[in-house]
Parts: structure tokens; C-alpha cells; sequence
């Protein structure tokens, strides 16, 4: 019996019966699992990739089930981690598929030990401490990472890719403790928007993954859909010399 699970993405010329064989042998990490984080690891496993690690260290709540798509009221109810739980929901999605569910804190004397050995790390984390550590490791090791943030309707997307790119120390140089930055529990947030900057995330490691390198966008994307507005940027698509992350050592 032929599988046609792929076939939609397959017969989309940039991807290919090429592209989806690729993805088959990739691994993601997914940094968080939250609004973001669940859209990008149900799409990533709708797809086809291979791996997907998805990592958090929080259990459900209510106000979650608005927006978190891998949750629903009976998990409220269990006490497992969200991570056992997107788990176990992305394997009944696509049981061909390896998911793995870490329960854990990403930081500095963690990330080596859960984002080592992927070909993509995406963000989905709510924090920009983590998102700095994210960035750091990255580019040291030389992963391609996905930064996506959101708050309210608004939403940021940028690839950085080691070496070619520029990284997120290039674009914020305020250092994490210092921002004082409105926060999904501050100011809310909007599903769709969460919703919407995710699955451009997602559609970025893709075109990495898949072989179409030069597809990747090279700089920031703004949005804010409440507003109907999408501006993109050239800050970040090149490295800046004085990067104390990526650019130019003294």
C-alpha cells in the first residue's frame, strides 16, 4: 500500500520527493512548550521530520488551553509534564515520526546536554535569558536556530545562521536582565499571532532542512496581526563586527 502521507507536501516543487526524504533524517529541538512551542513541534512532526525533541519543565494550566495546542481539559487533571504530554499527543498525530519529550530547564549547564546533535534548534521559549543562551550555543556550535517571539498580537521571526547571518546578540545588545520588556502575562497574547509566527518559524527550518538554503530569510520579520501590518527588515542578516557573540574577535 502506498503511503500518501507526504504526498501534498511532496508534489510542492521547492520540497520534492528529495526535500521530504531529507526531512525523514533531520532532528529538530523545540526550546519550550508553549503557544509557540506546540504549533511548531505539531507542524514539524505533521511534516515528516525525522526527530523532534521538544523541551520544558512546566505542567499544564487552564489559561493554557486557549492558545496551546497540544492540550486539552483531561490533561489538566494528570500532573504530567507538558512535554510528556505534547509527547504522547505528537505520536498519535504521526507514530512514524521519533519524538522525544524532555522534561528540563534549558540554561547554561543544560543546553549541551539537550541541543547537541540536531540539525535545527526553534525557539519557542517566553523568556529572553533563555533566548540569549539559545543564541550563545548555537552559534558556537554552528546549529542554525529559529528566534520567534511573541506578545500580544505582536510577533518577531529571524533565522540566524552561524556564519552567515547575523545572531540575536547583533540585533538586541541590551543584555536580558536589563530589559524591562512587556510579557505575555503582562500585556496577553493572541492565539492567531502566536499561531501565525510559529508556523513561519516552522516554514524557515523547512526551507533549511529541505536543501533550500537560499530561500532562508536573511533578517528580521515583524508582525502584528491585529493590526495587519508584516515589516521585514535587513537588521540581522549579516553578522555585525563588534558582535561579542558572532562578530569579528579583536
Amino acid at each position: 500500500m502506498t503511503d500518501d502521507r507526504y504526498i501534498r507536501q511532496e508534489i510542492f516543487e521547492p520540497i520534492g520527493k528529495e526535500g521530504q526524504e531529507k526531512l525523514g533524517r533531520s532532528s529538530v529541538a523545540v526550546v519550550g512548550c508553549g503557544a509557540l512551542g506546540t504549533v511548531e513541534a505539531e507542524l514539524l512532526v505533521r511534516a515528516g521530520v525525522g526527530t523532534v525533541k521538544i523541551i520544558d519543565r512546566d505542567t499544564t494550566e487552564l489559561s493554557n488551553l486557549a492558545r496551546q495546542t497540544l492540550f486539552t481539559e483531561a490533561d489538566l487533571k494528570s500532573g504530567d509534564s507538558k512535554a510528556a504530554i505534547a509527547a504522547k499527543a505528537l505520536t498519535r498525530i504521526n507514530s512514524k515520526v521519533s519524538v522525544e519529550g524532555i522534561v528540563g530547564e534549558v540554561n547554561l549547564r543544560t543546553i549541551s546536554k539537550y541541543c547537541t546533535d540536531v540539525d535545527v534548534l526553534i525557539d519557542g521559549t517566553d523568556n529572553p535569558e533563555t533566548r540569549f543562551i539559545l543564541n550563545e550555543f548555537a552559534v558556537g556550535e554552528g546549529i542554525p536556530w529559529i528566534y520567534a517571539g511573541i506578545v500580544g498580537s505582536e510577533g518577531m521571526v529571524m533565522p540566524v545562521l552561524p556564519g552567515e547571518t547575523g545572531c540575536l546578540a547583533c540585533v538586541f545588545e541590551t543584555a536580558p536582565g536589563e530589559c524591562n520588556l512587556p510579557t505575555c502575562r503582562t500585556v496577553g497574547v493572541v492565539a492567531a499571532a502566536a499561531w501565525t509566527v510559529a508556523s513561519i518559524a516552522v516554514g524557515e527550518a523547512l526551507k533549511l532542512l529541505t536543501g533550500n538554503r537560499q530561500d532562508i530569510r536573511r533578517g528580521l520579520l515583524r508582525i502584528d496581526l491585529w493590526r495587519n501590518r508584516y515589516d521585514s527588515f535587513d537588521i540581522g542578516s549579516t553578522p555585525r563586527p563588534d558582535c561579542p557573540v558572532c562578530g569579528k574577535k579583536v
